[in-house]
């Protein structure tokens, strides 16, 4: 494995040494092959540890910051099958912390490269995401890869791609970045209303989830009554994330309404979220409480209603029986924390 990736590392570097020479003498080159070997040292250690020595992972990360050429050449190696599959992992994760714009145009080769395996090519679409300062061509690059979603392959990716996008216009808002969150908001919003597919409708409101941004909450809140329910679900998730407690009315009056377990645990689960000391969603709940069925959503009640015991009547005396007398462990131990 070593002489492996020696051999791919010395590739890559020779022909920038090759170059060094000509312009500062062969005592550049020399040193442009003894970094090579120093990298190609650093990768074999790590594989020996499975890709996990935290040592290991330090001096990897200062002599990508010291050597920004080595960078190019790491692509090659994880095509190449030259390191193990932990080791791949970590040296994805350095490049997102090292986040110069060459390793950002490295970690985008290493997404849309179909010769990469489909496990880096997700790990370097999650990577892109945990960027603190995206340029403008990995933003444009997350949105290709979104578009695509011909195969289940391309749609996982896509999946991927789109959620990395949100967390990114989340930090770009948060560092003053405003035109360009604002970009990100606007390609987001634009997706979700022009999507027929509910499972791509339901990722791209996720997405908004990750961004936060209350200013797109108009557009979520409708599709609480969307006619998927996966969608329907995955809006009323999207309002939780947003934080916004005028949301709390109309999550808790579609409760009432609601056929689908699974979209009233992630309406129980928005209300938890926003934990709104509203009397009157507070008595809604109540009152769904008693009549739920499904044990998510059951639990997801008792643990919003539980932290609002004493604002409403009757909350106390039905969260004190239902510790007891509720089917549920799950919703028994959530109550008993609080009232015991």
């Amino acid at each position: 494995m070593k002489t492996l990736i020696h051999s791919l590392l010395s590739l890559c570097v020779l022909a920038g040494a090759l170059s060094a020479a000509s312009a500062a003498g062969d005592g550049a080159a020399q040193h442009a092959l003894d970094t090579e070997r120093a990298l190609s040292g650093l990768l074999a250690r790590l594989d020996e540890a499975g890709g996990e020595d935290p040592g290991t992972l330090r001096r990897l990360e200062l002599r990508l910051r010291l050597h920004p050429e080595l960078v190019d050449a790491l692509p090659a190696l994880l095509r190449a099958d030259a390191v193990s599959d932990g080791t791949a992992a970590s040296v994805l994760r350095k490049l997102e912390v090292v986040g110069t714009p060459r390793a950002q145009a490295a970690l985008v080769r290493v997404a849309g490269d179909e010769g990469q395996s489909a496990m880096d090519r997700t790990r370097a679409l999650v990577a892109l995401g945990g960027l603190t300062e995206p340029t403008p061509e990995t933003l444009a690059a997350l949105g290709k890869v979104f578009r695509l979603r011909g195969t289940p392959a391309e749609r996982d990716r896509s999946n991927t791609a789109v959620l990395s996008l949100g967390a990114l216009g989340h930090r770009l808002a948060r560092s003053g970045d405003t035109a360009r969150a604002a970009a990100v908001r606007g390609e987001l919003l634009r997706e979700l209303a022009a999507g027929r597919d509910p499972l791509e409708r339901a990722i791209v409101l996720k997405a908004l989830g990750n961004l936060r941004d209350p200013s797109t909450a108009g557009a979520v809140q409708p599709l609480v009554v969307d006619e998927s329910a996966v969608v329907r679900a995955a809006a009323a998730a999207n309002l939780g994330r947003l934080g916004d407690r005028a949301a709390a009315p109309l999550l808790s009056a579609r409760l009432v309404d609601e056929p689908r377990g699974i979209v009233r645990a992630a309406l129980a689960g928005a209300l938890e979220d926003l934990a709104s000391d509203d009397p009157g969603v507070l008595e809604l709940a109540r009152r769904q409480l008693l009549a739920e069925e499904h044990d998510v959503a059951r639990r997801r009640l008792a643990a919003y209603l539980v932290t609002h015991v004493d604002a409403v009547p009757r909350l106390r005396e039905t969260l004190t029986a239902l510790r007891v007398s509720d089917p549920s462990p799950a919703v028994r131990a959530e109550l008993d924390a609080v009232l015991r």
